[in-house]
């Protein structure tokens, strides 16, 4: 979570949403917003200010969900690996988007959760629900929508991306089994819902 200097909005995180990305982003001049020890905090109490949050097309972050389990699990196998410490993650042979998707239910909330259950306790804060959340960054298209909530960084260059190499293409896109698209399109559904995503995959996924 980062919180404005003059206390005048807070970024709430949302795991796989560009949120490490934002959290750089806004902990520099011009924003110098002051970060919590905790990334992904929602927190429930009362704020003045606005909230903004950052989201991602539902099929999209289950991938990206799936990626990041595989490096965790791949650093609990594998360890870290020569000089610079690199990660091997483990293989989509070992483990399939499929067997993330089935034991997704029993995996901690950073891999279980909706994006709508970690705002639940924003939105049960306040009784207007549709004054919770005051500007919703894509991460489709996360620097327009940053330089839409936050107007001091418009004109600003884009920011390159960090870890790269991680965002390379799947073997085999999942987007074709049909079975792992209704399963996210069952989880999901709420999140699709509350901010405009089908699960009819635009190009921009990048799967």
């Amino acid at each position: 979570m980062i919180t404005a200097a003059d206390n005048s909005w807070r970024y709430f995180g949302l795991p796989r949403t560009g949120s490490t990305l934002l959290h750089r982003i806004l902990q520099l001049p011009p924003i110098c917003g002051l970060a919590s020890d905790q990334q992904h905090d929602v927190l429930p109490m009362e704020y003045p200010g606005k909230h903004i949050i950052s989201v991602r097309h539902p099929f999209s972050r289950a991938v990206s969900l799936w990626r990041h389990l595989r490096y965790q699990k791949g650093l609990a196998k594998y360890g870290r690996l020569g000089e610079d410490g690199h990660i091997r993650p483990l293989s989509e042979e070992e483990l399939p988007f499929r067997e993330y998707l089935q034991w997704r239910p029993w995996l901690e909330d950073f891999y279980r959760l909706t994006l709508m259950e970690w705002l639940q306790p924003i939105y049960e804060a306040r009784d207007n629900r549709q004054r919770t959340v005051h500007h919703i960054i894509r991460q489709e298209f996360l620097w327009e929508d940053v330089q839409a909530a936050l107007p001091q960084l418009r004109g600003m260059p884009a920011p390159e991306p960090e870890n790269r190499s991680r965002a390379a293409r799947c073997a085999v896109d999942p987007y074709e089994d049909p079975w792992c698209r209704q399963q996210v399109l069952e989880w999901a559904q709420p999140d699709c819902a509350a901010f405009g995503y089908s699960m009819t995959v635009p190009e921009n996924l990048g799967l």
